[in-house]
């Protein structure tokens, strides 16, 4: 059936598609955007946060390949709502209970995508982390210490 909502459908087939294309392209920085590039239409229709949309029309946009990381930690940390991840997470001491904690809180779940894509986004997020507080930044460097030593934090 037809859903009740005007533009439900859309943002649902936008995430998804979204959420498709970072966790099985984006994140392993191969190519060059042309995949997600074709969401635009999508995303922009969709009901999806406007932050969002203004991350994912920087993230396509850009040309350097630098900037490009820069600009999709930033979309990967707006779009999954890492910000509400890493307050949830808060209370852990250990790196690698912060990093199950925010994983099972992000949103849309990433869950039963592969331990090593889940690794890679939680990368991402802590290196937005870091960047946007710097209080983040030891947090950041026990990550990637731990990241380093045994090829993942999960």
């Amino acid at each position: 059936g037809q859903p009740d909502v005007p533009g439900l459908e859309e943002t649902d087939t936008a995430e998804k598609s979204l959420l498709e294309c970072i966790m099985n392209r984006e994140i392993y920085r191969v190519g060059d955007r042309v995949d997600i590039q074709r969401l635009k239409e999508g995303v922009i229709k969709s009901k999806l946060d406007a932050g969002v949309k203004c991350d994912f029309l920087d993230y396509i946009a850009v040309e350097d390949p630098d900037k490009a990381l820069e600009s999709l930690r930033k979309l990967v940390y707006d779009f999954f709502g890492a910000e509400q991840a890493v307050k949830a997470a808060e209370h852990c001491e250990k790196i690698e209970d912060w990093s199950r904690k925010v994983m099972e809180t992000l949103e849309p779940s990433i869950q039963e995508y592969s331990r090593n894509q889940i690794n890679l986004v939680l990368s991402l997020i802590v290196h937005e982390k870091a960047v946007r507080e710097i209080r983040y930044q030891e947090l950041c460097q026990r990550f990637v210490e731990v990241y380093k030593a045994k090829g993942n934090v999960i």
